[in-house]
């Protein structure tokens, strides 16, 4: 479910395999996160709180709601084939009206087709950092070390720069769409 989330071009499949997917992913959010309120940024004012996983109106899963329910990027390199006490600063999830140097297209090393990145180094002259989207010029991450840090543009650069964790030179994101 969460690349069908994030990735537009993932439609709904009115099959039963599709829902049975559905299912078995709407009860995995609902163990893991209880709640599909929690993927709002309360401060993010053009993003619709969903009330349940499932595909009826109010559910995460209904065409209304999907992407425009989510308030938050995945940092899907976030210790992938790391020692977990290697990766302990990675990037995890942040709001997503973050500016990446790649929108989308990526195929990263997680599976996840279509991603966005940001490339490393981080040239001076990049523009990536947090837009005034709805936190004026700072942003919130969590690293996998379960830590929760409010950021300005140049700590969330330090920060990134710890998350090239393959030599990829790729920070890949996970960014619903359509980003602020």
């Amino acid at each position: 479910a969460v690349g069908k989330l994030w990735n537009k071009s993932n439609p709904v499949a009115p099959c039963r395999a599709q829902k049975e997917r559905e299912n078995n992913s709407s009860r995995l959010c609902d163990t893991t996160l209880g709640s599909p309120k929690v993927l709002v940024c309360p401060s993010d004012r053009k993003r619709r709180m969903a009330y349940t996983w499932g595909t009826e109106e109010g559910g995460l899963l209904n065409t209304n709601y999907l992407n425009k329910s989510i308030s938050y990027f995945v940092g899907t390199d976030a210790a992938l084939r790391v020692p977990y006490d290697q990766s302990q600063q990675h990037i995890l999830v942040g709001d997503h009206n973050l500016r990446v140097d790649v929108p989308g297209g990526l195929n990263c090393p997680s599976g996840i087709n279509n991603a966005a990145g940001i490339r490393l180094p981080i040239p001076a002259w990049s523009t990536v950092g947090w837009t005034n989207g709805f936190h004026r010029a700072i942003g919130n991450i969590a690293l996998v070390d379960s830590s929760v840090h409010a950021e300005s543009r140049s700590s969330l650069l330090k920060t990134i720069a710890v998350g090239d964790n393959r030599g990829t030179r790729v920070m890949h994101l996970l960014m619903p769409v359509p980003v602020p």
